[in-house]
């Protein structure tokens, strides 16, 4: 079995879809957290931003720096 097969049998199993297109990744770091903030191309939905950071969760906004604002809010306790 190839490295490739392995990765994608490992995947497949784990419920991880390889076939899912992001754009724009970047993380950010703010007050000891990393925020990881990408574009989801195949969302149907106006709330293709997302952030994910550990402890808290994955947030959905219609815009970057709406899904960075409220994922700073998240950490600072603020909502």
């Amino acid at each position: 079995m190839s490295l490739k097969e392995h990765i994608e049998e490992c995947a497949f199993e784990s419920g991880v879809d390889l076939e899912v297109s992001n754009s724009n990744e970047e993380n950010i770091e703010y007050k000891d957290h990393v925020i990881e903030v990408w574009y989801d191309e195949n969302s149907n939905s106006p709330l293709a931003w997302n952030a994910f950071i550990k402890g808290f969760g994955t947030y959905s906004e219609y815009g970057r720096e709406r899904v960075i604002h409220v994922a700073k809010r998240k950490i600072d306790g603020l909502c």
